[in-house]
Parts: structure tokens; C-alpha cells; sequence
């Protein structure tokens, strides 16, 4: 009936329902059992034959395997939501959710789905191809080339997210992933209602559903059963909630009615508040940069949890949230409207008022849909459409504010700093008693604001420790978040206790609860840095037996200063001695052309499937296996903010060169080595004790160099820009210079003439004629200090006179030069 509000544990089931609506595809071609007696209650007909029978799949999965939590698992509600999840084929006429649940499975899909029989052919065989392999700038990629496209194994997605041949795919079996997902099912918790039970889910559909096709019949199969699944979902929802408000029918007017509304959120303002920092030195400033890049994250999520609370829905609406930036799909009501209106003043007043027009968050629902826009030659412009409206919002910062006559000029209680502003934000004022609660306890010796202590104090120490975040209404004295959320961090959760909580987010591993890596790392001091430091002379130890650096007091599983960060940058002679520079090293990169990737990269074939799969395999790049990998292979780095599309790292710069060689690499793999998809990069090198901020600029200047680069695809070091392949050619060089340079073949002298060399040449060739003596210069200094007597081997003295002919490296020549002799200058 029009106008009824849908019943909200009504939407628990569908949304369960969709995200299990495809699961028998899984156990079918994983040979699970079937509900063979369901056949004619389930499954279409085609020529006196039943198709679709992954359905019966579905319902044993559901009837027979599926633990649920007890508010579901009555032998009742049980059958009703199989039945709901195994009729999509077959929905009832006058079911409103068996019939929203059919529509949305084929919108998800962007209605380009052949129909016809799953189970025919190589559905076994199949793998699913790498969305990143169907990006291309001119024009669709042929069929047959896609086919023989990179696929994924059948591996969770922690373990296996890098595409490979065909073959190698195929060496994996859906039976022994089953099995693994089967043994995940345990973990679900079962005792914390229905939301806790199915955000839980999502989160082990995803790990074990992401690699699995969701269709391999006559089509392409390059969407994810799980991708399917969650914007199928999320398509539903919609659906029922727009007609049980509106009355009709899923699927009648798709043509002529608007049922759904984008709703995007950009968070603005996240590099000043994270690097906006006045001080460089302690372990205290580290965690606050570790607590500031979380809090962000924490903080956009409980704007997204605080707008989906008051308009009563599930999470599976969000289609995207990465990097401060959000895309929901909401019903096209009048109530959902009228609430986005009060909502968006809302935001506009908490930001303004708690950040002081530091950070903004930016909200546009301008762009609706109709069913048929989901249609692949539509859902392209309303996508474009609605990512132009959200950039639009940004240019409008707190309009809605302003615009009830609220004063624009932020009102201060200039008494409140009557002891100073924090030295670290310098926005707030010192609160003297939160400071001498924390004076020398989280390695701070200085007065601060207090929100910069909470931070470090029930952040920045906290998170290391900590394996759950607990979202919730009560104030138990957590962080406090957008709509009076407050959030904890927890080891552990109490069933009892945290039952009542918005949301539970594990951040270590999937099963148990939504999962969200946390995109930070924190290098520690470890037994093996106090050993090197021990053997180098550089440690004492005072009267109460602490140990000391300079003036740093030391102890294993403290964060590393950013002094001793740069310490780590030395290599260490093979008499004990340590050489090299202690600098600093800093990088950001981020992919190129991400607008055009998300624009024309899919060419026709975009659907929300397609977006929410590209969106989420990129993030979690950055976010995830990124941050994994790091911790392993470069503990020293920093992981500043990562995520999205992007990332900032602090680390030993020597590392950090390394690293951001490795890192295109890695990147290449994980998006099939399409030529499309590329990643620039800027590094700066700088001493420990400049301040974040100005070093947060230098690596954003190197970047913009990168990016400037024709074609992109570049990274610049040392003020020198080149492509991803010459940097790992120069750097080649600059290993060969510096053993030349170190073995004493070629002086030190005219490793650093070499630098004046090349600038004089670029300057000559930039049109200054009289810098051209630099080549007389240049021969003379050459043949004076590379001679036999110097340089034995005549094939090694060849190959360094070589270097005045190579003119591709005289006009890159700081690089590999600066990379040579920062590793053997020692600290002044």
C-alpha cells in the first residue's frame, strides 16, 4: 500500500536475501548438494527444460549449511529467506520483495546478461577475467584479447589478488575454496543481531566471492559474484523501500520513473589537517600523525553510519567509500529527501564549528536514476553527471550554513588562550589539564590542545593494540564522532555489551564483523636498530639504565622519531662504520588519470557492478595489500595516509628510493600491466628535523613534476623527472658510479663535477651558447682522472669516458649522481 514505510526487519532479509542470491553458482561449481525437489518451484523453463539451476544450489546453501543468528534461525524465517534468495528467476507477482530482488539482479548486471543456461559449457573452467583488462582509452578492447586476458586464482582475496594466465588460474578448484569459505561461516557472529550477522558476512563474501565469476554464460566473465551480489543488493533495498512508500511494482516504469538518488560525500581539507603540523621531533608527533590519518577515516565513516541511521537502511547502500570520499544508493522518496536537506545542514554546522572551516565535507544527491538508467549505454552520463555535481558542491564550502545567517567569521574565546595555542595545530588553545594528564606519558613534553592530545592518547597508542572499532551511541568516552557517534578501540568485543553498537569494524582480519584495514603502519624500534646503533658507538646509558640517542630515550616497541627513521637510511661498512646521509626520504603517488579510467576506461561497458569492482580493487591496493606488503618487506616506511587511489609515506630516503621503484612494479602486476593504468610518483629527500608540512610540500611539488612528464607514468627524485623505466635504469647507473666512486676508480671530486656538467649542458641546450665551454671542460676533467693508472680494466674505463657521449644521462645525471654520493657522504 502507498505510503507504508518498509518494515526494517523485513529489509534485513532481502538484503540477506541478495547477497546470497547468487551463492549456489559457488556450491554448484564446487559440486555442493542441491534441493532437487525445488526444481519446478524455482527454476524457468526453456524448451521443456529447467534452467538456472543454481537456484536449488542457493536454497540448500541457505536450508542446510548457512548458520544464522537466532532472530533468523526458526525453521520459518529460515525457508522465507531461501525461498526469497532462490526465486529471482521465478518471483512471485504480487511479492514485492521477491520482485525487487529480480529487478535488481538484472540491473545489476547493467541488464547486458545473456539468458540462457549457467551450467553449460566451461562454467567450471571459467576464471574471472581482471576488471583492470577491459580498460582502454580508443576504443573496446576485442573479445578474444580479453578472453585471453589475466584471470584471478580461486584464492581469498587476502592471499591471491594479483591476476595471472589462464592456466595458472585453473590450477586452483572452487571445491577447495568452498571448503575454506565453509570453515569462515563459523566465525559469523550469531549472538549480536542481524546487522552485526550480515556486515560480517559481506565482509566473508568478499574475501572468498571476490574471484569467482558471476556470469560465464555466452559473456564476458569479468564481474565478481561477489561485486554482483553487494550492488544487487543495494539495488533491492531501493526498490522495496521506494515502493512500499510509493506503491507499484519493480520493474514497472523503468522507463518514466525516478526511483533512485546518487548521494556522494567528499571530505576536503585532509592533507593541511594531517600535515599541518608545527613540530617533526618525538615519538608523541608520530602517533598524532598516525592518529590524525585514522581519525579522518573513522570520521567520514560516521557521517555515512549517522545518514543511513536516520533514513533506516543497511549499509550494503554504500557502492563506494575510499580516500575521504563516499557514493550511496538511496530511494527517491520524499522523506529521503527532506531528510538529505537537513542532514546536509547538519554536516555543514558540525565542520564548520568543530574544524573551523578546516575540513569540510561536501554532499550532492542532484543525480537520480531511473531503472533504465542502469542500462551500460546510460549509467555512464548520470555517473559523469553526478561526479561533476559533487565537484561542483565543493566550490559551494558551508553555502547552507551561511545561508540561515550564520556568521562566517569564526567566533574565538580569545580568553580560553590565555596560556597559548597548541604548538602543534596552532588552531586550538592549550588545555593545561588534559596536557598534565599526559605530560611525558605518551612521549610529549610539550602543553597541547586537547584535541591533539586525545588523539595521541586514545588514538595514536591505542591503535596498535587494538583489533576492533566499536561505533556507538553511548558516550563511554571514546572518540567522539559526526551525530553524537562516539567510537572505541577494542582488543576484544563483549557480545553482551557492544550488542547495542552501530557498528563493529574488525581492522586485522575478515570473518568476524565488517572489515576495514586501517591504511597506516608506525615503525617501531627493534632489538636489531639497538644492536646497529650499540656497534656504531652512538648509545649510552644512564644511571637508571635507559638507553639514550642524543636525547632520545630508547626502548624496543617504541615508535621510531623521525630522526631515527633517517639514521636507518645508513649503510654500514664492512668494518661496522656507517655511511650515507641521515635524511629523510618522502613519497607521494597517486594514479594517473583516474577520471578518465572511471569515465571512458570501460569504454560501453560500465555498469555499477563494474564501478563498485574497479573502485574496491583499487582501494584495496592501497589500502590493504599495499599496507601488508610494506610491513614485511620495508618496516622503516611510514604509511602516513593510504587509500583510494593514493598515499603518503615518510621513511629512510635510501629505503624510500627503493620502495617507490618496487611499488610501480607491484603496481603493474596488480592491474594486469595495462598500459592505461599507470602510477606517478614524487620523492623528496630532506632532513629529519623539517616539519611534516614542509616536507608534505616538496613531495607534492616532486609529484606535480611527475606528473607534468609527458604521459605521466614518471617519478621524480632529486629535481629529475623521468619514466618508470629510465628511473630504474638511472638508478642502475648510480649503483655502478657509486662503486666506482667507493672503490676509488673514479674521484669523488668528479662525481659532484658531474652535477655542474649537466646543469651547464641544459642550460646550453635551453639556448645559453657561452654555457657550451662545459664540454672542453668536461673532456679535459675526464681525461685527467680516468687513465690506466686509475682505471685498470680497459673495458670498465671505456664504459666511464662513455658517460660525456650519453646524453640521455648528462641530462639526468642528478639522479644517479645524487643517488651515488648520498650514500657515501658521511653526516656533518
Amino acid at each position: 500500500m502507498k505510503g507504508e514505510q518498509m518494515d526494517f526487519q523485513e529489509l534485513e532479509i532481502l538484503v540477506l536475501a541478495a547477497l546470497l542470491h547468487d551463492i549456489g553458482k559457488f556450491a554448484q561449481r564446487a559440486d555442493e548438494p542441491k534441493s532437487r525437489e525445488m526444481e519446478g518451484e524455482y527454476c524457468p523453463a526453456d524448451k521443456g527444460h529447467s534452467t538456472h539451476i543454481h537456484v536449488l544450489y542457493t536454497d540448500h546453501f541457505i536450508e542446510q549449511v548457512l548458520p544464522l543468528p537466532k532472530e533468523l534461525d526458526d525453521g520459518k524465517t529460515r525457508s522465507r529467506l531461501a525461498r526469497l534468495a532462490s526465486s529471482h528467476h521465478k518471483p512471485g507477482a504480487d511479492n514485492l520483495m521477491e520482485q525487487a530482488l529480480s529487478v535488481a539482479d538484472q540491473l545489476s548486471a547493467g541488464t547486458d546478461r545473456k539468458s540462457g543456461e549457467e551450467s553449460e559449457g566451461g562454467y567450471k573452467t571459467a576464471r574471472l577475467v581482471s576488471i583492470f583488462e577491459q580498460i582502454s582509452f580508443g576504443g573496446p578492447r576485442p573479445l578474444e584479447d580479453l578472453q585471453k586476458g589475466l584471470c584471478y586464482k580461486l584464492a581469498p582475496l587476502a592471499e591471491e589478488p594479483f591476476p595471472v594466465p589462464l592456466e595458472t588460474a585453473r590450477d586452483t578448484d572452487y571445491a577447495a575454496l568452498f571448503e575454506r569459505f565453509r570453515k569462515g561461516l563459523e566465525n559469523l557472529p550469531l549472538d549480536m543481531g542481524v546487522v552485526h550477522y550480515t556486515t560480517s558476512l559481506i565482509s566473508l563474501l568478499e574475501e572468498y566471492t571476490w574471484c569467482i565469476p558471476s556470469s560465464t554464460y555466452k559473456s564476458l566473465a569479468d564481474i565478481s559474484l561477489f561485486d554482483h551480489a553487494i550492488t544487487t543488493a543495494a539495488i533491492a533495498q531501493v526498490l522495496a523501500v521506494y515502493h512500499a512508500d510509493q506503491g507499484g511494482d519493480p520493474g514497472q516504469g523503468a522507463e518514466t520513473i525516478t526511483k533512485f538518488i546518487l548521494v556522494g560525500g567528499d571530505l576536503s581539507g585532509i592533507q593541511r589537517y594531517i600535515f599541518e603540523l608545527d613540530k617533526s621531533h618525538g615519538s608523541g608527533v608520530a602517533k598524532l600523525f598516525r592518529a590524525r590519518s585514522f581519525f579522518l577515516q573513522a570520521l567520514t565513516r560516521s557521517v555515512v553510519m549517522e545518514l543511513l541511521q536516520r533514513i533506516h537502511l543497511l549499509p550494503v547502500a554504500r557502492i563506494m567509500d575510499a580516500g575521504g570520499r563516499f557514493i550511496l544508493l538511496l530511494p527517491a522518496t520524499e522523506t529521503v529527501s527532506s531528510v538529505l536537506q537537513a542532514f546536509e545542514l547538519d554536516v555543514q554546522r558540525y565542520f564548520f564549528e568543530r574544524f573551523r572551516g578546516e575540513l569540510s565535507l561536501s554532499l550532492s544527491w542532484s543525480t537520480s536514476l531511473m531503472e533504465s538508467d542502469f542500462r551500460l549505454e546510460r549509467f555512464q552520463q548520470h555517473l559523469d553527471a553526478f561526479n561533476d555535481a559533487l565537484e561542483s558542491r565543493k566550490l559551494q564550502k558551508f553555502d547552507q550554513l551561511f545561508a540561515t545567517g550564520h556568521n562566517p567569521v569564526i567566533d574565538l574565546d580569545y580568553g580560553a588562550y590565555r596560556d597559548g595555542d597548541c604548538p602543534m595545530c596552532h588552531i586550538r588553545p592549550v588545555d593545561r589539564e588534559t596536557s598534565a594528564r599526559n605530560r611525558g606519558a605518551y612521549g610529549v613534553e610539550v602543553d597541547l590542545c586537547w584535541e591533539c592530545a586525545e588523539q595521541i592518547e586514545r588514538i595514536g597508542t591505542r591503535l596498535p593494540r587494538c583489533q576492533y572499532l566499536i561505533f556507538e551511541r553511548a558516550d563511554s568516552g571514546g572518540i567522539k564522532l559526526f551525530g553524537g557517534i562516539n567510537l572505541q578501540l577494542e582488543e576484544s568485543v563483549d557480545p553482551t555489551h557492544h550488542r547495542q553498537a552501530i557498528e563493529i569494524v574488525a581492522i586485522s582480519q575478515r570473518g568476524r564483523f565488517t572489515y576495514q584495514p586501517i591504511a597506516t603502519h608506525l615503525p617501531t624500534i627493534h632489538e636489531q636498530d639497538l644492536a646497529v646503533w650499540q656497534a656504531c658507538g652512538e648509545l649510552t646509558t644512564d644511571s637508571d639504565g635507559y638507553l639514550w640517542l642524543d636525547d632520545e630515550r630508547l626502548a624496543v616497541g617504541e615508535p621510531k622519531t623521525f630522526n631515527l627513521l633517517a639514521r636507518s637510511a645508513r649503510e654500514i661498512t664492512p668494518d661496522g662504520k656507517p655511511t650515507g646521509r641521515s635524511f629523510l626520504g618522502a613519497i607521494k603517488a597517486d594514479v594517473d588519470n583516474l577520471g578518465m579510467i572511471f569515465s571512458i576506461g570501460l569504454q560501453d561497458r560500465l555498469s555499477i557492478s563494474r564501478f563498485a569492482s574497479l573502485s574496491r580493487m583499487l582501494n584495496h591496493f592501497f589500502s590493504d595489500d599495499l599496507v601488508g606488503w610494506i610491513k614485511t618487506d620495508y618496516p622503516d616506511l611510514y604509511v602516513v595516509f593510504a587509500g583510494g587511489d593514493d598515499l603518503f609515506m615518510i621513511g629512510p630516503w635510501r629505503q624510500m628510493v627503493e620502495f617507490a621503484k618496487a611499488l610501480n612494479e607491484r603496481f603493474k602486476q596488480f592491474v594486469a600491466r595495462r598500459p592505461q593504468i599507470t602510477l606517478s610518483a614524487g620523492v623528496a629527500v630532506t632532513k629529519p628535523a623539517l616539519p611534516v608540512h614542509a616536507i608534505a610540500a616538496q613531495a607534492e611539488e616532486q609529484l606535480e613534476h611527475a606528473k607534468s612528464h609527458h604521459g605521466k607514468n614518471a617519478i621524480n627524485l632529486f629535481s629529475t623527472t623521468a619514466g618508470w623505466d629510465d628511473f630504474a635504469s638511472l638508478l642502475e647507473k648510480g649503483d655502478w658510479l657509486h662503486a666506482l666512486i667507493r672503490d676509488g676508480q673514479v674521484p669523488r671530486g668528479l662525481g659532484s663535477r658531474l652535477l655542474y656538467y649537466g646543469g651547464e649542458r641544459l642550460a646550453f641546450l635551453a639556448g645559453d651558447i657561452k654555457r657550451g665551454i662545459y664540454l672542453s671542460h668536461m673532456q679535459y676533467d675526464f681525461a685527467r682522472n680516468i687513465t690506466e693508472k686509475t682505471v685498470n680494466d680497459p673495458r670498465e674505463r671505456a664504459a666511464i669516458l662513455a658517460i660525456q657521449q650519453d646524453e640521455f644521462l648528462l641530462d639526468h645525471i642528478r639522479l644517479p649522481v645524487s643517488w651515488a654520493l648520498y650514500r657515501l657522504r658521511k653526516d656533518t
